[in-house]
């Protein structure tokens, strides 16, 4: 794997960490004021578990077993 992806791939990670904690908030928001919605926890839920699996991803980039796999 090239340092290029690993950078790409923690970009990926901060900004689902941007995206989470925004939606986060809007969703608190709306609680707060009993306009809970649907789309919006199932957003946030979606965000949150890609979040998870761009973090898996990046870990995984930076493993040596990863990068000696695909560095044929």
């Amino acid at each position: 794997m090239t340092s290029h992806h690993q950078e790409v791939l923690t970009s990926l990670v901060a900004r689902y960490e941007i995206l989470v904690s925004i939606q986060d908030r809007i969703v608190e928001h709306d609680r707060r004021f009993g306009l809970a919605s649907e789309v919006d926890e199932g957003l946030l839920e979606r965000l949150f578990d890609s979040l998870g699996k761009a973090r898996i991803a990046a870990r995984s980039a930076k493993s040596p077993v990863f990068r000696s796999l695909h560095s044929y």
